[in-house]
């Protein structure tokens, strides 16, 4: 028996189980988030010593330089992949669930790739805003260009995240982004450290981790998948999702707090 004034009693069964998926969701969230930031913190520990500050500050920029990339790759499709995607189960569309996951995926896809092909053609003329030298801009050129493959895969692994939140839950999205790719990435790292690859070593492991959550990221879509929705022939709302996404965008390139620019302009 509820008493009086019982927040529960004045909720409906379904928005209750709704509040109750946020916070299940929220909780999953900081859990991933401490345990990003305490494997951070362990890896710059490491890779510090194995190999000075001033290597360690030279991946630093790289790395930063294709987070601003992967900002301008991903845009919007993420936040769309949800919208489209819950629509259309909420309305009981098997088929535009499943169109929405692939229109999203795909338009990541193209703008990442346009990205990286801007990345690997014009390395030398975007170290040379940073670099201060001839010799750093050749290598700083080398790096971007082996490290570009990070913005696709990258891109590509937030829309699936986000995907997966469309089915009303946080777990895989936060397990591929929180856990398995910082282990993946920093793991990688250290291997490539004891064997002597230095910086460039770090940035293919940068790359590879992507990819590894990337595929994490398609196992888990696939699995919260309904039976309907891997068989519904797939209809996609490219128009409708394409005017979403483009505000969208730029919300998200303008949302620079997290993207540590001030590494870039230092």
């Amino acid at each position: 028996m509820k008493e009086d004034g019982d927040p529960s009693s004045e909720l409906s069964s379904s928005r209750a189980s709704d509040v109750r998926v946020v916070a299940k969701g929220g909780a999953v969230q900081l859990l991933g988030q401490f345990t990003q930031k305490g494997l951070t913190f362990v890896f710059v520990a490491i890779a510090v010593r194995l190999m000075g500050a001033a290597d360690y500050g030279l991946y630093r920029q790289v790395f930063q330089i294709l987070m601003v990339a992967t900002t301008l790759a991903a845009g919007g499709f993420p936040v769309a992949a949800v919208r489209f995607i819950a629509r259309a189960r909420s309305e009981r569309d098997p088929g535009g669930a499943r169109g929405a996951g692939r229109v999203a995926l795909a338009g990541a896809a193209v703008v990442s790739s346009i990205v990286f092909l801007v990345i690997f053609v014009w390395a030398e003329k975007i170290a040379q805003v940073f670099a201060k030298s001839d010799s750093s801009i050749d290598y700083l050129a080398f790096l971007l260009r082996i490290g570009a493959a990070y913005v696709p895969l990258y891109g590509c692994m937030q829309v699936v995240r986000f995907c997966s939140q469309a089915y009303k839950t946080m777990t895989p999205s936060v397990i591929v982004g929180n856990v398995i790719q910082p282990i993946a990435r920093y793991g990688l790292s250290v291997l490539a450290l004891v064997v002597g690859f230095a910086v460039a070593g770090m940035v293919v492991a940068l790359a590879l981790s992507a990819g590894i959550a990337l595929a994490a990221g398609l196992w888990y879509y696939r699995r919260l998948q309904t039976e309907e929705e891997r068989l519904a022939a797939p209809r996609m709302e490219v128009g409708p999702m394409l005017r979403f996404v483009l505000p969208q965008s730029g919300v998200q390139l303008f949302s620079t707090q997290s993207l540590g620019l001030g590494v870039l302009l230092v």
